[in-house]
């Protein structure tokens, strides 16, 4: 089925020089090795794929053989990934989805904006492509630390990024690869100078024909470490809140067909985390996952087995060492009203170092019509305690609902009980000529360390910021999301408009965190060579630390296009945070040229 595809966005903190050599001999080289191999094979196949995408904009629509549907009738595609029941399925399947990061930014933009537009036909042939660029910048900004007013320094920044771009969407080693080197000289704090890597990448390799395959992916980038506190997704500003994130995990599976039973899958998944900053508690996760899926001869009357166990394990980690020495009390305060440290905030939370996500259900379709389908799920799942630990396999779950589908639209939704009560679950989705429309709400339980080991998903719901509460959260909790989306196209104007609201129901006796926002983009065309680009964004947090703060940015820029391969760029930005604490609150200004010249 197809799948929102978004960008990834990776930045990455200081390191000194002996801990970034460690990170890329032990990680980035062999990865590589993989995603190059993928390219190379595809180079002497001759067998065509899907063209890779201009933009990092891609269509909702419903499931389909021509999509990607398990009920395909390609024997190279990894239907073990795919399921024809949006509902139930482990949460996140490592390895490769087609050119998702073909033309995307990394998880650090470079200025105003996160990228310029990059030019159509990345792929020399159609199922894979190779592409260098050279990026250059120059910004001012009024506020480097992101300091509350009285406190501000200015700079002038400027910054060189190479980078490339690989992708082999054919033969039995499919990849990607994306890496980004940024050289940051600041006129002003020589002290900041530094090169950052940025790295997104995944890979699917077919061992056994048909049977046996591998998938991995591999980010590395910055990761905000508390968003209670001021910080920047760019690795420009130095709000001291942010570590490198590198983020690994690898998967083999085994697809079987069982006749009339359908097609089964045995699936193994490893994953790690690995912080730059030794205070953030790293997380390890093993997991094991079967499904079965009904049989394409079955038309009438459809079924996924899923069962599934997950084991995610935080090791060792202080959050004392990151918040030593800084000065809280105006800010947060605990269920009295009483000032607190963060710090000890978190230290007294229960010590649950190893947390169980479990889950065993069968989920029937029995289609009416050629576009709806009825559909009942039962099963078993885990049942949270307050303390931290979790009765597995304990808790009965059940939900009914329908799905309804047509080639340019899709309609899913469900009710039914968990082990928290009541719970819902809505997908759709709407592609016309000028306008795509997605919308979507889940509940899942989930912590933060398990959030992180997800975040290489390109297919995942992505419109939230990352991450929506602190590392050093520990607890168990519910997360209910709604999301929407919406892409505009007419013959002069792209319009982009999302928003998103996210609320965390804590099992222990706290108070939960809500997080609800919205974004908007137009990137409309002034001249043939030459784009308008004005952006906004808000975003409102509620901390179950005690703080509420508001961030809004604008943005306004001219792109203009001095050649098939050459653009160059002229941006502004003003953001501000508005908090009940001064210390997080800020003011800045930015202004950025920059020339971006693909090979």
């Amino acid at each position: 089925m197809a799948r929102l595809r978004t960008d990834l966005r990776r930045g990455e903190q200081v390191l000194d020089r002996g801990e970034r050599l460690h990170v890329v001999r032990r990680w980035l080289l062999p990865f590589a090795c993989l995603a190059a191999a993928g390219y190379a094979h595809a180079q002497s196949d001759d067998a065509t794929g899907a063209q890779a995408p201009a933009s990092g904009w891609s269509s909702v629509a419903p499931p389909s053989p021509e999509d990607g549907d398990i009920r395909g009738s390609d024997p190279n595609r990894d239907y073990s990934r795919l399921s024809p029941f949006t509902f139930g399925a482990a949460s996140y399947q490592p390895g490769f989805d087609g050119c998702a990061l073909a033309g995307s930014a990394l998880r650090d933009p470079q200025g105003v904006f996160a990228e310029l537009v990059r030019p159509e036909g990345l792929s020399g042939r159609d199922s894979r492509f190779f592409r260098l660029s050279l990026g250059a910048s120059e910004t001012y900004t009024d506020n480097l630390r992101l300091a509350p007013e009285g406190e501000e320094i200015s700079d002038y920044i400027t910054q060189i990024t190479p980078r490339v771009d690989a992708c082999a969407n054919s033969g039995r080693i499919r990849g990607e690869l994306a890496y980004q080197l940024q050289g940051v000289v600041y006129a002003h704090n020589s002290r900041f100078n530094d090169v950052y890597s940025n790295i997104a990448g995944n890979t699917t390799i077919e061992l056994l024909a048909g049977r046996l395959f591998l998938g991995a992916d591999t980010s590395y980038g910055q990761s905000v470490v508390d968003p209670s506190l001021s910080y920047s997704r760019s690795s420009l500003l130095r709000a001291d809140n942010s570590t490198s994130a590198w983020i690994t995990n690898i998967s083999p599976y085994y697809l079987q067909p069982l006749g009339p039973l359908g097609d089964a899958t045995l699936r193994y998944r490893y994953g790690r985390t690995v912080y730059g900053d030794s205070d953030i508690p790293e997380s390890r996760l093993q997991g094991a996952y079967f499904d079965l899926y009904s049989p394409p001869t079955s038309q009438e009357w459809s079924w996924h087995v899923n069962a599934f166990t997950q084991r995610v394990r935080r090791i060792d980690g202080d959050a004392g060492g990151f918040f030593d020495g800084v000065d809280f009390n105006n800010g947060f305060f605990d269920e009295n009203g009483q000032p607190i440290d963060p710090a000890d905030f978190y230290d007294e939370r229960p010590d649950s170092r190893t947390t169980y996500f479990d889950k065993a259900t069968i989920d029937i379709g029995y289609r009416v019509s050629p576009t709806l389908q009825l559909l009942v799920l039962g099963g078993l799942e885990d049942e949270y305690e307050s303390d931290g630990t979790n009765d597995r396999l304990s808790s009965p779950l059940w939900n009914v609902g329908f799905r309804w589908d047509e080639p340019s639209r899709f309609l899913e939704a469900r009710i039914g009980h968990r082990f928290f009560g009541t719970s819902y679950f809505l997908t759709a989705g709407l592609r016309g000529r000028i306008l795509d429309v997605s919308l979507s709400y889940t509940e899942e339980p989930s912590t933060q360390d398990l959030n992180q080991l997800n975040r290489n998903a390109t297919v995942q719901n992505t419109a939230f910021p990352d991450p929506t509460t602190s590392l050093f959260e520990r607890s168990v909790f519910v997360e209910k999301e709604v999301s929407v989306s919406a892409a505009m196209r007419t013959g002069l104007a792209r319009t982009t408009v999302t928003g998103y609201h996210q609320r965390r129901e804590y099992i222990a006796n706290v108070p939960e965190e809500q997080l609800y926002g919205a974004a908007a983009r137009i990137d409309y065309q002034l001249r043939p060579r030459t784009a308008l680009v004005p952006s906004a964004g808000w975003e409102h947090r509620e901390s179950r630390l005690g703080m509420d703060t508001d961030v809004t940015d604008l943005g306004l820029s001219v792109v203009r296009s001095l050649s098939t391969s050459l653009q160059a760029s002229l941006g502004y930005s003003h953001a501000w945070r508005d908090a009940d604490s001064r210390e997080t609150e800020y003011d800045e200004n930015r202004v950025v040229l920059q020339v971006m010249k693909y090979y």
